[in-house]
């Protein structure tokens, strides 16, 4: 058995690695040309002849975007001749999807093409969308992006940027439902409804700032600003949802974790983390029943919990441990390799979830490593805000 160190987690970690799994690897980019416009808006004041056109890549409707577990796919959209980029965001193309954790980093505000890169987080493969606005003169126009909104301006845009950009509209909620209602099959005319919700539908509101958020807020769905200390959430009986917005490392392949303390009573029902750039934004619902008075949550944004192990060539396996709150919601994670990351592959993995823990074991295969060779596993997502969970 060979040592692992980092962190602390609940129970144990188990390293009997002798190699790992490179389920981090760049999927083989594509370019593809956005053709076929769903949406069309005319500029707001004269000249009335430039337009604003929205897009959704790829189009085919049996080929989305794909990217398998803890992997990154990148690719290229590309608006037609004479348009710039005015907005993006990823979309996921089924229920499933969409209710997961990604992060993604792209630079394509103001070209005419923007590289998408997307690292799944979750323990599953997803299928995913870029809905992307393209102008023939941006100035007419609001640019759109996660970056943009109170407090949390992304670092790629400037002040004078700043003041054109508006945050993605809240378009979780009604997509899900979307495509709950259609059996996973959208359409066309869905699609268009969905650039609409996103580019141009209500933008997220903001609970006022403070301490503690309201049980309305919370039945309302209101986006709040996550706090160094945590925020804390009134509940009610019933169905809640939480939102936060937060900070984060841009370009980071690490997930977040999100820290959930108090809440007797509920259970995680979905939770949807995206993190576009440097901003991300975690949805959480939970369904609660039985509470006391004044019942409420705290969720705290915080670093994945980490555990370092040794590389050699061969096959083994790393067992992880850790308290989470009760209900459905899977962990996120991702792996480094350091000097092994060219010669180690995916050797698949399994998850166990009890009512307050989760067991994860990750299966490794490596054709050799270089001597004192170190990969890291992370794990974030939705855990229990106690000593055994958090990064020491």
């Amino acid at each position: 058995m060979l040592r692992s160190r980092g962190t602390r987690a609940a129970c144990a970690v188990i390293a009997v690695l002798v190699g790992s799994a490179a389920l981090t690897e760049m999927a083989q980019a594509d370019v593809i040309q956005l053709k076929t416009p769903l949406t069309q808006q005319d500029a707001p004041r004269p000249p009335r002849f430039e337009h604003e056109y929205g897009y959704i890549g790829p189009e085919a409707p049996q080929d989305p975007g794909k990217v398998g577990a803890w992997n990154t796919s990148s690719d290229s959209y590309v608006c037609p001749n004479g348009q710039r980029i005015t907005g993006e965001a990823v979309i996921g193309d089924d229920v499933i999807s969409q209710n997961t954790g990604w992060g993604v980093s792209s630079s394509g505000i103001l070209s005419t093409t923007t590289n998408v890169d997307v690292r799944n987080w979750s323990l599953h493969g997803i299928h995913y969308r870029v809905a992307v606005k393209c102008a023939t003169d941006w100035l007419f126009f609001p640019l759109y992006a996660d970056g943009c909104g109170p407090g949390i301006i992304d670092g790629y845009f400037d002040s004078d940027l700043a003041r054109h950009c508006q945050p993605i509209g809240d378009y979780s909620a009604w997509w899900i439902s979307r495509l709950e209602a259609v059996g996973g099959a959208a359409q066309a005319k869905d699609y268009a409804e969905l650039l609409k919700q996103v580019f141009t539908g209500r933008p997220i509101s903001r609970a006022a700032g403070g301490p503690a958020v309201t049980a309305a807020a919370v039945q309302t769905g209101a986006v709040v600003q996550a706090r160094p200390g945590g925020n804390r959430f009134a509940l009610h009986n019933g169905t809640n949802r939480v939102s936060m917005t937060f900070r984060f490392r841009r370009g980071s392949r690490r997930p977040p974790a999100i820290f959930m303390k108090g809440g007797t009573g509920c259970r995680s029902e979905r939770m949807r983390t995206s993190v576009w750039n440097a901003v991300g934004r975690v949805e959480l619902l939970l369904n609660c029943q039985g509470l006391k008075p004044e019942s409420a949550v705290r969720l705290t944004i915080g670093r994945a919990i980490v555990r370092h192990f040794g590389l050699g060539k061969g096959v083994g396996k790393i067992r992880v441990h850790l308290d989470k709150p009760p209900g459905s919601v899977e962990p996120y994670a991702s792996l480094s390799y350091g000097r092994a990351q060219s010669t180690c592959k995916n050797a698949g993995h399994q998850l166990r979830l009890q009512p307050r823990k989760l067991d994860l074991r990750v299966t490794v295969r490596c054709g050799g490593a270089a001597r004192g060779a170190t990969g890291s596993l992370y794990v974030g997502g939705l855990l229990a805000a106690d000593r055994s969970s958090r990064p020491g």
